[in-house]
C-alpha cells in the first residue's frame, strides 16, 4: 500500500477510524477542533487524541444541517453539523473551536446546544496583524491550557454546570494561596474582588467555584457574584475540605467531619504560572 492508498482508506472510514476507536477503547479522550487556529499541540500535551471535526468526504444529503444552519452558511460547516446531529461524532470527549467565521461560531454553538459534550471551549481570533490582537489571542492560551487540563483530571467537580469542572476563584491572601491552592485558579483578594477589571476576568458561561479559608467568605461572594448574575457555588469548608495535606480539624470542631467533608485532592504551591494574575 502505498501513502496515497493509506489516507483514501483513513478517508474512507473517517471519523470513526479504527485508531481513533482503539484509543477510545483504552480509556483515552478524543477531542474534536473546529478552524486551523486551535492548538492541536496543547491537546496532545493534555494526553488526549485532537481530531479535526470535517463534513461527509463526498456529496450528502444535508437536511439536518440545512434546518439548524442558514443555507448561506457553507456547505462544510453544514455538512459537520450533519454528521454531529446523526452521531458520526459520538464518541467526542471536547470540541473546542475558533471563533472565525459566522459559519464556524454558529457551527460551534449549534453543537454545544444539541449535541452535547463534556467539555466545550471557545478561543477569540483576532482579525487584525496588530500587537495589540497579538496579545488577545496570547492570553486566552493560559486558562485554555488550565481549562482542558481541569477538564481531564477534574472531572465530577462541578454538578449541574454546562462544564466538566466550574472556573476555581481563591479570594484569600496572597500567604495563604502561596502556600496551597488548587490547580488553575484566579487569585483575587478579597478586598478587590468588585472591581471592575477583576469582575471581567469572570465567566458568564461557566460555573464559577469561590473558595476561602474556611468557606465563610466564599459564601459571602459566592452570593454577591450570583445577585450580579453569574453562576457561583461555594466550596464547603473553604480549602481546608480540599486536602488532607492542610490543617481542617480545627476550624469547626462541632461541625467538621473529616470523613465526609475532605474531599483529599491535590493542592499546589507558589503562584500558578498558567494563570494570569490581576494587577493588585
Amino acid at each position: 500500500m502505498n501513502a496515497l492508498d493509506r489516507f483514501r482508506e483513513v478517508n474512507r472510514a473517517f471519523p470513526k477510524t479504527s485508531q481513533i476507536l482503539e484509543h477510545k477503547s483504552q480509556g483515552k479522550k478524543v477531542f474534536g477542533w473546529l478552524c486551523t487556529y486551535v492548538p492541536e499541540e496543547i491537546i496532545h500535551a493534555a494526553g488526549a487524541l485532537p481530531i479535526r471535526i470535517i463534513g461527509d468526504s463526498h456529496e450528502a444529503e444535508l437536511d439536518e444541517g440545512n434546518a439548524y444552519l442558514y443555507i448561506n452558511n457553507c456547505s462544510f460547516s453544514r455538512s459537520c453539523l450533519q454528521m454531529g446531529l446523526r452521531g458520526d461524532y459520538d464518541y467526542l470527549d471536547g470540541v473546542i473551536a475558533g471563533s472565525t467565521c459566522d459559519g464556524a461560531r454558529r457551527l460551534f454553538d449549534l453543537w454545544g446546544h444539541y449535541i452535547k459534550v463534556p467539555f466545550h471551549h471557545i478561543l477569540t481570533v483576532p482579525r487584525k496583524y496588530t500587537e495589540r490582537a497579538q496579545a488577545l489571542y496570547y492570553e486566552q492560551f493560559p486558562q485554555t491550557v488550565v481549562t482542558l487540563f481541569q477538564s481531564l483530571f477534574f472531572t465530577g467537580t462541578a454538578t449541574g454546570s454546562p462544564y466538566t469542572v466550574p472556573f476555581f476563584l481563591d479570594i484569600r491572601s496572597d500567604e495563604t494561596y502561596e502556600n496551597g491552592h488548587l490547580c488553575g485558579t484566579l487569585h483575587v483578594l478579597l478586598k478587590d474582588m468588585f472591581k471592575s477589571e477583576n469582575l471581567m476576568k469572570l465567566p458568564l458561561d461557566r460555573q464559577i467555584l469561590v473558595y476561602s479559608d474556611t468557606g465563610h467568605e466564599g459564601a459571602a461572594i459566592s452570593t454577591i457574584l450570583n445577585l450580579l448574575g453569574y453562576d457561583a457555588i461555594n466550596l464547603r469548608w473553604g480549602i481546608t475540605s480540599w486536602s488532607l495535606s492542610l490543617p481542617g480539624k480545627d476550624i469547626a470542631p462541632e461541625r467538621f467531619n473529616e470523613d465526609r467533608d475532605i474531599m483529599d485532592y491535590d493542592f499546589v504551591t507558589g503562584f500558578d504560572p498558567f494563570v494570569p494574575q490581576p494587577d493588585l
